[in-house]
């Protein structure tokens, strides 16, 4: 919902927020990516899931760890 260009920036500094808060837990900030992808990745609608239901369901975030 809303501006497509204001929530690619919101989603891009929720990311940066939570690769900080990482890096501040002692994880290495050279091993952290933060990117914010906004509307392009939505979730995918689960079955006679209701339109409250799903937008509860759009804030999150995945981390993806890398074994050297």
């Amino acid at each position: 919902m809303g501006d497509p260009a204001a929530n690619l920036a919101l989603s891009e500094r929720r990311a940066a927020v939570v690769a900080e808060t990482l890096a501040a837990l002692g994880f290495a900030r050279d091993r952290l990516a933060a990117i914010g992808v906004g509307a392009a990745e939505p979730l995918p609608r689960r079955d006679a899931e209701g339109e409250l239901s799903y937008q509860k369901r759009l804030g999150r975030a995945s981390v993806l760890l890398r074994v050297p």
